[in-house]
């Protein structure tokens, strides 16, 4: 027994001096941590690094920035809870921001239940919650601002009985995207709009007008882009200070003079944004041409003869289509809201096999609805109710809208997008809860155009996927059963030779 007694308190001076060390070495470690504090960045896709396009940014900014999460104080509607995942993310994010920045402050300010919600909107009357305002603060000068949706944040992939399949977490690239713009000081980006073919116009009309542009442009204005209008039947040629062109919805074929105009243009390294409405002639039925048929041809775009037919949820047929972003790494894709475009009558636009087009690639950018629900009706002339015909029609998804690259250079160099309807930035399609949709569609493509990098496409998307166990339910079943028998054995073996220890000590 004597012996025992000795070897039980030599086990409890062992493991005491053994405590001491552990203690001595996290101590040590928490010291070296506050006085040079480092982390490591171990995940596959590096989720926790900022992106070296951030840093640049971030190294050349000198006023201050704050970034404002702006929300209700409780959550009630689903845009609301989404927002509230969004910016749970988006406030991690934002914390790697301020390691590389001094002047860089993150707050929540609830909108109508504090005095700073109310200060916030009488500063910035554009602001509706739930919203992120991130404002920049050169000394002496007006404060700048934009302001984020939970669209521009991340997109969440819905999986049955409610649970989350996947986040994809774009944040990164628009909140970099943006204090570069703020940075910048918005610099224009001059935009001829093109008349004398019927196209829409920038007279200011109505909000139901289907033929005025004047709310596009003042949304905009905002984002950095100076629209001029430009009558290209008058014109002997475009100007040569053209960023880009925007054509909307011409109601009369261009002549082959005026055609030549737009290729001579694009051939010297011009660029246009070509919104082509689905017009009948009104005397047969048929499609009116838009004369730019064989010019698209040249560069691998068809437009359709044809519109897009979907059915909605009580079966009945509609021309008002939904305009999704095609899934893809092309940088104008990935740099889309992720909301949807309304379309109305829109017309197919799709890709030509690549050896019609060796100088340019194209990329689909929009789309519509999977089939057999949505299809391309090219019986135009025929005034029954739209029928799908498996020989001519063309089934869902349809293609809406394409990004051209001409790639007759060193490196590929953006020049069209072409999309199949234009409607959706008139002042009727930018009204309501559409102008988001709609306004950041038209913005990012003419700045991709432009080829200002300043939407910061390039930066990666981090996508995450929840972690999974594999198996059938019972294996999966039995692993718990087995994890629980484990851990209630070793806690009684830890429990019974602290009792065993006490007894004899």
């Amino acid at each position: 027994m004597k012996f025992l007694g000795q070897y039980w308190r030599r086990a409890r001076r062992g493991v005491a001096s053994g405590v001491c060390v552990v203690v001595a070495l996290l101590a040590a470690n928490w010291g070296v941590a506050a006085v040079a504090p480092q982390a490591w960045d171990v995940t596959a896709q590096r989720r926790l690094t900022l992106s070296p396009q951030t840093q640049d940014v971030l190294a050349e900014l000198q006023g201050a920035v704050t970034v404002t999460l702006f929300a209700e104080s409780e959550v009630r509607t689903a845009r609301e809870r989404t927002f509230d995942d969004s910016a749970a993310m988006l406030s991690d994010l934002l914390k790697r921001y301020q390691q590389h920045i001094d002047k860089f402050e993150i707050e929540r300010v609830t909108a109508n239940d504090s005095v700073a919600g109310q200060r916030l909107k009488q500063r910035f009357p554009d602001i509706t919650a739930p919203c992120v305002v991130i404002t920049y603060q050169l000394p002496g000068e007006e404060p700048r601002h934009e302001v984020l949706q939970h669209e521009d944040l991340a997109e969440f992939h819905g999986a049955p009985a409610g649970r989350v399949a996947g986040v994809d977490f774009f944040a990164e690239q628009t909140v970099t995207a943006a204090l570069a713009r703020l940075a910048e000081g918005q610099p224009q980006v001059k935009v001829y709009c093109l008349s004398g073919h019927g196209e829409a116009s920038l007279v200011a009309e109505g909000s139901d007008s289907t033929r005025s542009l004047s709310e596009l442009a003042d949304y905009l204005q905002m984002g950095g882009v100076q629209m001029e209008r430009l009558d290209l039947s008058q014109a002997t040629h475009v100007p040569a200070d053209a960023d880009v062109v925007l054509l909307a919805g011409p109601q009369a074929e261009y002549d082959a003079a005026d055609a030549a105009k737009l290729e001579t243009y694009f051939k010297h390294g011009g660029s246009g944004l070509l919104l082509l409405d689905f017009v009948q002639n009104h005397r047969d039925g048929t499609v009116l041409p838009t004369g730019l048929d064989r010019l698209l041809r040249k560069w691998g775009v068809l437009i359709g003869n044809d519109f897009v037919v979907t059915t909605t949820v009580d079966k009945q047929l509609s021309t008002v289509v939904r305009a999704l972003p095609a899934d893809g790494d092309h940088p104008l894709a990935r740099s889309m809201p992720r909301a949807s475009l309304d379309f109305m009558q829109a017309r197919s636009v799709r890709l030509l096999p690549v050896t019609a087009a060796p100088t340019a690639v194209c990329t689909p950018l929009l789309l519509s609805p999977d089939g057999p629900h949505c299809w391309a009706e090219t019986d135009v002339v025929s005034r029954n109710m739209p029928q799908w015909n498996d020989g001519s029609d063309l089934p869902g998804p349809v293609s809406l809208a394409v990004a051209v690259e001409r790639t007759d250079r060193a490196t590929p160099a953006p020049m069209l997008v072409v999309v199949g309807d234009a409607e959706f930035a008139t002042n009727r399609g930018m009204t309501g809860p559409r102008q988001y949709a709609a306004g950041t569609f038209v913005l990012r493509s003419l700045h991709w155009l432009a080829g200002t990098k300043r939407a910061m496409q390039d930066i990666p998307m981090r996508r995450s996927r929840p972690y999974q166990l594999t198996g059938t339910v019972q294996t999966q079943r039995g692993l718990v059963w087995k994890t629980m028998l484990f851990l209630s054995a070793l806690v009684s073996t830890a429990g019974a030779t602290v009792w065993t220890m006490r007894r004899h000590g």
